[in-house]
């Protein structure tokens, strides 16, 4: 019911809208801010209330599902070796196997 009513304020406020700037009134352009507002704060509650009757089962599922890998330093952890990056040679021609020597 709360995301219902969400959504004809988001309505009213689109048509308020409209109107404010059909007329040239400003009353209207503020009806429809204030419409927007209220049904914003709506939808906030809405998504309040829909956590707390999320059932307990649910929960638990979200809970078993695999973690992230490990971060260190605000990066993740390297899978494997890194390959080395650097100035020209030998090894540089065998890290680029894509490449053609010229």
């Amino acid at each position: 019911m709360l995301l219902l009513a969400a959504f004809l304020l988001v309505a009213a406020s689109a048509v308020m809208l409209v109107l404010g700037f059909v007329r040239d009134a400003l009353g209207y352009i503020y009806v429809s801010m204030v419409c927007a507002g209220v049904a914003g704060l709506a939808l906030i509650v809405f998504v309040r209330l829909a956590r707390r009757r999320m059932p307990v089962p649910a929960r638990a599922r979200l809970a078993d599902q695999p973690s992230l890998p490990p971060v260190i330093d605000g990066r993740p952890e390297p899978e494997e070796e890194p390959v080395a990056r650097g100035g020209g040679g030998e090894d540089a021609e065998q890290a680029r196997p894509d490449r053609e020597s010229p």
